[in-house]
């Protein structure tokens, strides 16, 4: 037998074991004691995650009574999938990963500038969609643990899945919320062809003049937002304290992000790799300057994040050069920032 036909057998059985896991798991929704939690924080978090876990399965009943998820076998893990999606599905079924390159780069850079392995840390995961950076890091060994936030509840739902059907539970600390510089509620808009591209509804984001996706005319619903520093406040203290890497992907509500993150940003300064994308930028309200003046608040420098070759690292005050670089139309980066 050749090693790439038993390397198949091994994820397919690998495949089959999560889904009898995901089956068992829903048909007898276990009731952990209570006993065991030590203080009313830890109380809350886990009443917290019971209700994420109960709206995560209602909304994947409903998912799959209409076959609309399928389940992908990845190279560094499994997922479950929304069927109709036109972007990430796809990728993912053609490639087996999604750009899993740029990851394993970011990684490599981040520990040759700082001297340290990742492979102990935890990530800090803002715009988590399914999952596909969060699994795919635990399952490649690259990192240990995820902090991940999502506030749409179908891709939540999808991301919960496949948590679980990567086995990787204790290693995931889920949040279903979007993060802004204030608590409360916000409006989310859906885009009902693209579910990496869902973004919160700020600024001009409603507007339809300039509007390159037809924004104007997505369903909008509610989902709750709370600001980065109380929940890592209040998050469990091996994730926290270990946090190496953040990946910020949040279709132009990145400035919001970064202001309800203040405080633990301007301590620790992470790295971070932030998708930069001017056009959605702007649709959110935020300009050049602004974003120019938050990343130079708790970074120092950055380099546009590609595969190989040199890394070119520029200084946080270019980052405003780098806005007309790229335009306001549709193009985009991804940037690894550093103290």
């Amino acid at each position: 037998m050749s090693p790439e036909i038993k390397q198949l057998r091994q994820r397919v059985n690998q495949c089959q074991s999560a889904i009898r896991r995901r089956l068992a798991l829903e048909s007898s929704q276990s009731r952990s004691p209570l006993w065991f939690l030590k203080n009313k924080r830890s109380l809350m978090r886990h009443l917290a995650g019971r209700r994420q876990a109960k709206a995560a399965m209602t909304r994947l009943a409903s998912l799959r009574n209409h076959q609309n998820t399928e389940i992908v076998i990845g190279l560094h893990g499994l997922f479950e999938v929304l069927a109709s999606d036109t972007v990430v599905t796809p990728a993912m079924m053609k490639n087996l990963n999604w750009d899993f390159d740029v990851l394993a780069r970011a990684v490599e850079l981040v520990e040759a500038e700082t001297g340290n392995s990742l492979k102990s840390s935890t990530l800090l995961d803002i715009g988590a969609n399914i999952g596909m950076v969060g699994i795919q890091m635990l399952g490649s060994g690259l990192m240990k643990r995820s902090i991940s936030f999502e506030p749409d509840p179908t891709n939540f739902a999808l991301l919960w899945s496949s948590v679980r059907l990567n086995a990787l539970e204790d290693r995931f600390d889920l949040h279903a919320c979007a993060l802004g510089s204030a608590k409360g509620a916000c409006n989310f808009e859906v885009s009902d062809t693209n579910a990496g591209d869902h973004r919160v509804r700020a600024g001009s984001t409603g507007d339809p003049a300039g509007e390159k996706y037809e924004e104007s005319s997505r369903k909008v619903i509610s989902v709750p937002m709370q600001r980065l520093d109380d929940l890592l406040d209040n998050a469990p203290g091996d994730f926290t304290r270990r946090i190496g890497l953040c990946w910020i992907d949040v279709q132009g509500f990145e400035a919001e992000v970064l202001q309800g993150g203040l405080t633990h940003f301007g301590t620790f300064g992470w790295p971070a790799v932030m998708e930069f994308w001017p056009y959605g930028l702007q649709r959110a309200g935020s300009s050049a300057g602004q974003i120019e003046s938050l990343l130079s608040g708790i970074w120092t420098k950055f380099a546009v994040l590609a595969n190989d070759g040199p890394v070119n690292w520029m200084p946080v005050s270019q980052v405003r050069e780098l806005w007309d670089s790229v335009g306001t139309e549709s193009d985009f980066v991804d940037l690894l920032l550093m103290k």
